[in-house]
């Protein structure tokens, strides 16, 4: 796959991991108050990203706050040798999977839902639509994105939004980088297929 457009959201630059380590050590050190600063640092991105898993931001709001709580109980398994985000967007994508799962079950007791059936696709290098993903001011394309089944849309915010890599995806979604690929090759495709239907629509009108 070719290289991802270059952006430094999912990336912790200098002053962020300085102040990261800085937290993080004081923490393990005692001092518990210390674990505000990554609070304070990551609380918006890691809120943005439930939102997006569960579209429902009362609800993305306590699995954020949960994910810290996790985060803060489990901070000696930090790494601190790798960006903070990702190992944070882990504990969080995973509630909120969680959630999905749960909210799926009470959905099953009153209906009759199945799930879509997985296809095996391979994804295919980079195209315009991932340039145009890159770039959040895209408004009409994230919308798009935000209707997408929460598996697809998950993938799509991490590997997109966020910057993350395959294999930070894949850890983020407890699942393999192939199952990634095939997640973010049926976004696209349907994303291409929104796409083409607006600019259909606009050309008759």
């Amino acid at each position: 796959m070719a290289d991802k457009p270059h952006t430094l959201r999912g990336r912790t630059d200098a002053h962020e991991s300085h102040t990261v380590r800085l937290a993080v050590n004081a923490v393990k050190a005692g001092d518990h108050q210390a674990f505000g600063a990554l609070v304070a640092l990551f609380d918006r991105r890691i809120f943005n990203l439930c939102v997006a898993v569960l579209k429902q931001p009362e609800r993305a709001e306590e699995i954020a706050q949960d994910a810290f709580v996790k985060a803060y109980a489990n901070i000696a398994r930090y790494d601190p040798a790798r960006p903070f985000y990702p190992w944070m967007a882990t504990i969080a994508v995973r509630l909120a999977q969680t959630e999905l799962r749960k909210r799926q079950r009470e959905r099953e007791k009153n209906e009759d839902y199945h799930a879509e059936q997985s296809l095996e696709p391979h994804l295919t290098g980079e195209t315009p639509l991932s340039t145009l993903l890159a770039n959040e001011q895209a408004t009409t394309v994230w919308d798009m994105v935000s209707a997408l089944p929460a598996a697809q849309r998950t993938a799509t915010y991490l590997f997109y939004r966020d910057d993350m890599t395959l294999a930070e995806t894949a850890l983020a979604l407890g699942v393999t980088e192939g199952t990634v690929k095939t997640l973010l090759f049926r976004a696209r495709a349907k994303l291409r297929e929104q796409l083409s239907e607006t600019s259909e629509e606009r050309e008759t009108q």
